[in-house]
C-alpha cells in the first residue's frame, strides 16, 4: 500500500502509473495465481484449447454436476463462488482430471476434436515433445515441477505400452496438461 501511495504522490495522482505499479506488484501476481477456474470455465477452456466441437448433448451438464457446478442451480442472489476453495477439493480435482483424460481420448459423447492436428507431429520420447504440446494448450508456461511429473508418469506408462503406441502416450500427456495446475488457473 505504501508503495502505491508513493507512486500516487510522485506522479501527482496519475492513476495509470498507480495501476501499472499495482498490476506489476508481486502481491497482485500472488493473488491472481490463487484464482482457479470454475468447472464451467475449466470445461469450456479445455474444449477451446483442443479445438473441440460439441453437439449440445447432455453429458457435459453431467460432468459439470460432478465437478460441483450443476447448470442453473446456483443459489440466488450471489450465484456460484469465484474462489478456489469452492472448487479445489479431492472430488472436484478427480472429476476435472477424469474429464481432461476423457477429452484427450476423444471419448466424451457429443464432443470431438481432430487429434491429428493437435498431436500428429509429436514424435520421439515424451520429454522431446511435451513442451511443444504444452505451448499449444497452455497460456502460462508449464512449470518445471509439473513437467517432471508428467514426463515421469509418461515414462512409467511407456514401459507397459507397445513401442508403437505413441498416440496413447500423447493423449495421456494432453489429458495431464489439461488437468495440470497451470491449466486450472484463471
Amino acid at each position: 500500500m505504501e508503495r502505491l501511495a508513493g507512486t500516487f504522490s510522485a506522479s501527482y495522482g496519475d492513476l495509470s502509473r498507480v495501476y501499472a505499479d499495482l498490476f506489476a506488484s508481486p502481491e497482485f501476481a500472488a493473488s491472481a495465481e490463487q484464482k482457479t477456474k470454475t468447472p464451467l470455465e475449466f470445461v469450456l477452456s479445455a474444449l477451446r484449447a483442443v479445438g473441440a466441437s460439441y453437439d449440445g448433448s447432455k453429458p457435459l451438464a453431467k460432468v459439470l454436476e460432478q465437478m460441483g457446478q450443476p447448470l442453473y442451480q446456483a443459489e440466488a442472489p450471489t450465484g456460484y463462488r469465484e474462489v478456489a476453495s469452492a472448487w479445489v477439493n479431492a472430488g472436484g480435482l478427480v472429476a476435472r482430471l477424469n474429464f481432461a483424460l476423457s477429452l484427450a481420448e476423444n471419448s466424451l459423447e457429443g464432443v470431438h476434436f481432430e487429434q491429428a492436428s493437435l498431436l500428429g507431429d509429436l514424435e520421439g520420447a515424451p520429454a522431446d515433445w511435451l513442451d511443444r504440446l504444452a505451448m499449444r494448450v497452455l497460456v502460462p508456461p508449464l512449470s518445471e515441477s509439473t513437467r517432471r511429473t508428467i514426463v515421469a508418469t509418461l515414462a512409467r506408462e511407456a514401459e507397459t505400452k507397445p513401442p508403437d503406441d505413441g498416440l496413447v502416450l500423447q493423449r495421456q500427456a494432453l489429458g495431464l496438461l489439461l488437468g495440470s495446475p497451470e491449466f486450472q488457473r484463471q
